[in-house]
């Protein structure tokens, strides 16, 4: 598939930016569809975009910009004046205009935050914990009374209008203002016009309260395949309602950190062409230096056993394959088991049965490595011992990669720290140091040294 960048739109893009044809490009840019109207937005520099920005129709640069993450988008925001970047705030739901306003520095803040038409809207939704769900719901939904009927509940979703947020489910309340259930526009259309509402309701309506993490939302929509999960205060109140389209955001940011945190790096809060560098070497540097910390231990290790290594020389040519298969191996299973605890398939107090299981693998696994580690050394040296200790150590090693693997991440759990901080690099330091002693070890006793 072509890419949008190759298209013969893009050049003419690219030709009405080169000759600083600003309305021209804002134009094209204006037909072309949102996705790639971001893509284009993002391929231009600052300097470019702020040129454009005057140019494109609030509307038009609202739905743009809530495909771009905030923190990229501030950059620009920071050199605009606030006049531009009102309007196209107020063209947006109220948790998009939060999510933007909460990038931008305090200062900014102070300036824009006066002139919102939500202003005390989108002041609450900044009020709610980061990665909550009152942080992440849209307050402007539609709630009718059950008293109503098919007919009038559909007068009111004509005349409802929320900027930048599509309509999908109605929430029905009794007369306290409680959620009582949900309807979905395709049962309210089938209905007949005369039909009570709440005749037509699903009843048994999963929400959550503004304190909930967006990682549970995330997990609730998937169980239960609600296109809208309400958000209800202590008296079961609607307050608002999370759409299934912002949880999208929500999922990737997620993956984002947890990659970011599995190759020991900080996420970037900003496309990567866009990142600083200063902003990228100091995301890596800290997590660099700590693991380069922890592989002292390996060389230290090594030191500790010069004297075997001289007297059987051989032993240093595994020393690569038995520590790579042992992070390997360590790596599997932090990944499965972070994975399987994200998914809420395992808990804390499944950690017996995920160690038994787990160890169960590293056996069998090692068992399988430790057969084809021993024919490579015979094969290679013809040295029977050597290929003893080479298949033992294999065994050995991945068995207690799995050990460590399997209970690392949950005991990181237990003591408020995100699993994926002990995977990846991490666990493969870990493991490294471990194999090399057990190497040492088993080759002292074989071949008497």
């Amino acid at each position: 598939m072509e890419s949008v960048f190759e298209s013969r739109v893009y050049a003419l893009f690219t030709d009405a930016l080169h000759s600083a044809k600003w309305g021209d490009a804002a134009e094209i840019l204006g037909s072309v569809r949102a996705p790639d109207r971001a893509d284009f937005f993002l391929s231009l520099s600052v300097e470019e975009q702020i040129q454009i920005f005057p140019f494109l129709p609030s509307d038009l640069a609202a739905r743009t910009l809530t495909r771009i993450e905030p923190a990229t988008i501030a950059i620009l925001f920071e050199q605009l004046g606030d006049d531009l970047i009102v309007p196209v705030l107020d063209a947006m739901a109220d948790d998009d205009q939060a999510d933007f306003i909460e990038a931008l520095s305090p200062v900014k803040q102070a300036h824009i935050l006066p002139y919102l038409r939500q202003k005390d809207s989108v002041e609450k939704l900044l009020a709610y914990p980061v990665d909550s769900a009152g942080a992440l719901m849209n307050p402007e939904v539609l709630v009718v009374s059950q008293r109503l009927t098919a007919q009038q509940t559909l007068e009111r979703v004509k005349q409802f209008e929320s900027p930048g947020e599509q309509l999908h489910n109605v929430f029905i309340v009794d007369h306290l203002h409680r959620l009582k259930g949900i309807v979905s526009l395709f049962d309210l259309v089938k209905a007949a016009s005369s039909r009570p509402i709440f005749e037509i309701m699903e009843a048994d309506v999963v929400s959550v309260d503004a304190d909930t993490d967006q990682e549970e939302c995330a997990l609730l929509f998937n169980r239960y395949d609600q296109m809208t999960l309400p958000v209800v205060d202590d008296n079961r109140r609607i307050i608002g309602g999370i759409s299934f389209d912002d949880l999208v955001g929500v999922l990737v940011k997620e993956a984002d950190e947890d990659l970011a945190r599995m190759g020991a790096a900080s996420p970037i809060n900003a496309s990567y062409l866009k990142a600083n560098v200063i902003t990228m070497v100091r995301n890596r540097a800290s997590w660099l230096i700590l693991l380069f910390v922890a592989a002292t231990m390996t060389t230290t290790i090594i030191a500790a056993f010069e004297s075997e290594l001289e007297s059987v020389a051989v032993l240093a040519v595994f020393i690569p394959l038995l520590i790579g298969t042992g992070g390997n191996a360590g790596a599997q299973t932090t990944t499965t088991i972070i994975r399987a605890m994200a998914m809420h398939q395992i808990s804390l107090r499944d950690a017996r049965r995920v160690w038994l299981k787990e160890m169960s693998v590293g056996g069998l696994l090692g068992i399988v490595m430790a057969v084809m580690t021993s024919i490579l050394a015979l094969v290679m040296f013809s040295n029977s011992e050597l290929a003893l200790t080479v298949g033992m150590t294999v065994f050995c090693i991945v068995l207690s990669a799995n050990f460590v693997g399997s209970l690392l991440p949950m005991i990181a759990h237990r003591v408020g720290l995100d699993p994926t901080l002990v995977s990846g690099p991490a666990i493969t330091t870990i493991v490294d140091s471990v194999g090399l002693i057990i190497y040492f070890s088993i080759a002292q006793i074989i071949f008497g040294i």
